[in-house]
């Protein structure tokens, strides 16, 4: 016997789990379909085992500078134990696809775990194994994701040359490490590796790292990077990458040459989706994403998509996002996307976190903005710390006043952004923000500096 549910969801990350359950606890009858394991990317392959290695990172660092604290490290210096690191990664994901699965269990979620095949005609084939299932639909959520892209010319064989997928099933630290690509998770490996001890060689074919991020950014970085002994190529590129013995043989167009264990190729992602080549023709770009219209709407009735696979910016939250508003509309509300203050965090030492339109971004659409800075040297809580690196900067539109973007690069960055965030979607003017009552002393008060620098009114910083 067929049964037909309200709502069944195709993938189990952020944007599927997170739509499951919010339809079930608007009382609809749900089914959620996953073929590997629940969290998706994010979760298993992504920001959460990441993370857990950026947190490891950013403590050895720490401790190497610890006699800035007055700390003497008895001429010890601490070494990473990447054996114990790599469960203790294991076991920070495990609890939380745990946890998932009892929230599905919870919420009264019927759990499907095979691979979909997307049929129409209100039906969703499950595969695992030898078994079959039909699922029906009244409504179908697409968020089946996205995988590691690769570059053309480039043989991925998830042996010498990895993915971000493979560079997290190593159980053993390679000494040396090519990783191509300057982009987020180019930079987050190059720190991490750097600091575990392996000898790092980072080539972005563009003219500087986070090229999308605001260019002072980028700066902070790559001086950081260099400083713990990353050897960075801009605007390079890879002439030859082939096997030898004891691992690859690297050339760039930069003259140099040199050997590695390993490379790493952090290209991006691609998406993800198994369906009837009839459905794929009406529902996907010429990019192979989802079009959706802003209420997240297919080109077929009934089916909506929503996270990494309708493009875009491919977060974890931006997808929690997009899976409320999928079902919501999918329930009969009108609820449409918006996309212009969804923050994005690198997590490098010191943190990179921005929101809306940088300065560079917005004077190239031709905007007239006032931009306010505050560097974070000035700030007591942050000289307690060490973390003096870093600065917060504030753009305005300057005929409204109205907060347009903001970056934050500090400690603790991916804390702060939330309040400039909340400025930009609401669209509300400096001075909105500039009188605040900030607690002292927090690095956070470096956000209300900079908004009064806006003006010229920034207290702890000379005018000039």
């Amino acid at each position: 016997m067929v049964t037909q549910y309200d709502i069944v969801v195709v993938g189990g990350g952020p944007a599927g789990y997170t739509a499951a359950i919010y339809a079930a606890k608007k009382g609809s009858k749900v089914a959620l379909i996953e073929k590997d394991r629940l969290g998706g990317t994010c979760l298993n392959r992504g920001c959460i085992p990441t993370k857990t290695y950026c947190a490891s990172a950013e403590l050895l660092m720490k401790m190497r500078g610890a006699e800035a604290f007055a700390i003497k490290d008895g001429g010890v210096r601490p070494e990473i134990d990447f054996s114990a690191l790599y469960e203790r990664k294991e076991g920070v994901v495990n609890k939380q696809v745990e946890g998932i699965r009892q929230l599905i269990k919870g919420n009264k979620i019927e759990l499907f775990e095979g691979e979909a095949l997307i049929d129409g005609n209100g039906k969703v084939i499950v595969e695992c194994g030898d078994s079959r299932s039909v699922v029906e639909y009244r409504k179908l959520l697409l968020a089946t994701g996205s995988m590691p892209a690769g570059i053309r010319g480039i043989d991925i064989d998830h042996r010498l040359i990895l993915d971000s997928t493979d560079i997290l099933s190593l159980k053993n630290l390679p000494s040396s490490l090519l990783i191509i690509g300057g982009g987020v998770i180019g930079v987050e490996f190059a720190m991490i590796m750097s600091a575990f001890g392996v000898r790092v060689y980072l080539v972005e074919i563009l003219k500087r790292l986070l090229s999308t991020e605001d260019s002072m950014a980028s700066r902070i970085v790559t001086n950081r990077l260099k400083n713990l002994g990353v050897d960075i190529n801009v605007d390079t590129k890879i002439e030859e990458l082939k096997a030898i013995e004891g691992g690859l043989k690297v050339e760039l167009n930069n003259k140099k040459s040199f050997v590695v264990e390993k490379a790493l190729v952090a290209a991006g992602r691609i998406p993800v989706l198994n369906a009837r080549d009839d459905i794929k023709s009406h529902i996907l770009n010429d990019r192979g994403f989802i079009k959706v219209d802003s209420h997240l709407r297919t080109a077929i009735p009934d089916i909506y998509a929503a996270g990494d696979i309708v493009g875009g910016m491919m977060l974890a939250h931006k997808a929690h996002y997009d899976g409320e508003i999928a079902i919501s509309n999918m329930l009969g509300e009108n609820r449409e996307v918006d996309y212009s203050a969804v923050p994005a965090v690198v997590y490098t030492q010191p943190e990179v976190a921005s929101v809306g339109l940088s300065e560079e971004k917005a004077k190239e659409m031709g905007m007239d903005v006032k931009v306010g800075r505050f560097f974070v040297a000035s700030n007591g809580m942050a000289m307690a710390r060490n973390a003096t690196e870093g600065f917060v900067k504030i753009v305005s539109e300057k005929s409204s006043g109205k907060i347009i973007g903001g970056t934050v690069v500090c400690e603790s960055a991916s804390e702060m952004i939330t309040t400039i965030t909340m400025a930009v979607r609401e669209g509300l003017e400096f001075e909105d923000i500039e009188d605040l009552i900030w607690p002292h002393p927090t690095i956070s008060e470096s956000i209300g500096e900079a908004m009064r620098d806006i003006k010229g009114m920034a207290i702890h910083k000379v005018g000039i």
